[in-house]
């Protein structure tokens, strides 16, 4: 007799099913974590989607800037994630968020969004400890002298919240394989640290400049991000360079939503720019040309 508990399709469209609606699924909904009681099987192709992005926000759930609650990842599956957001994290917690982060080998992205503990999470980093990490979004203000001594070797995506530390050129020349920085801020950067980064070592490698002002309080959440003319006093016909505006909450919603595949991130909008500039200079140089 057939048995009723096997499936009635392959196994390769029902894992398709499963891991589309795993996809599709809000990231914080109860139903994500539903799906992995559905079987042995569907919870083996699905786990590494449910778990591929966490959020921590600490002891204290008012950090998190999303306003919602993360689901819970056991220790055991801490290898699944790929995008780490720390929305909270304070000195008292290094042990616990250095324990974690060594479970979290495979981690490619993490973004630091609290002031605090930056400094030991950018050691960490610095020791070798996350190789596949690429993209690193922290707060480096602040941060003593000595740890900036070191390159990071994996990371490319490079964004600094609120002020650049002193000697920041020093420092990104010693990120080998860097190829985009950003500033998030709600002070302007000034233009000095911009025309230092684009005369500095770094320059022949650099494809992305992008220079975000962030729009404090709620009542701009409903605002989108946007691109807006600043520097222009610099005179400096580099495309490279891509200054944005954007609130502190859609920025938040758009980095995870970019991290899940269903939005556009912050990088990918600043290259979009940047490949329409370009797309425009031929097509005016070719005209001349013409002429």
């Amino acid at each position: 007799m057939e048995d009723a508990t096997a499936p009635r399709l392959p196994p390769e469209i029902e894992c398709m099913i499963f891991q589309i609606a795993a996809r599709s699924t809000e990231p914080f909904a109860l139903e994500r974590i539903n799906l992995l009681l559905v079987s042995k099987r569907t919870q083996h192709w699905i786990e590494p989607i449910i778990y591929q992005i966490f959020m921590y926000h600490g002891n204290n759930p008012q950090s998190n800037p999303l306003k919602q609650a993360p689901p819970p990842v056991p220790p055991s599956k801490f290898h699944f994630i790929r995008h780490l957001f720390l929305a909270g994290v304070e000195d008292n917690q290094e042990t616990f968020i250095r324990s974690m982060l060594l479970e979290c080998c495979n981690i490619t992205a993490l973004s630091l969004w609290a002031g605090q503990g930056a400094n030991f999470v950018l050691n960490f980093i610095l020791d070798g400890n996350l190789p596949s990490l690429k993209r690193l979004t922290i707060n480096l203000h602040g941060v003593p002298k000595e740890s900036l001594q070191r390159g990071l070797n994996s990371v490319t995506h490079l964004q600094l919240i609120n002020l650049p530390p002193p000697g920041l050129c020093s420092f990104l020349t010693r990120c080998p394989n860097l190829t985009h920085l950003g500033f998030l801020s709600i002070v302007d950067i000034s233009p000095s640290t911009v025309t230092s980064i684009l005369s500095s070592s770094l320059r022949p490698r650099l494809k992305v400049l992008n220079i975000t002002s962030f729009q404090p309080g709620d009542a701009v959440d409903t605002a989108k991000r946007e691109r807006v003319d600043k520097y222009k006093e610099l005179r400096v016909d580099d495309a490279r360079v891509v200054c944005l505006r954007q609130p502190v909450k859609t920025y938040a919603v758009e980095s995870l939503n970019a991290a899940r595949g269903l939005g556009t991130g912050i990088w990918e909008f600043a290259e979009g720019i940047i490949q329409e500039r370009t797309r425009k200079k031929v097509a005016k140089d070719a005209e001349e040309v013409q002429l």
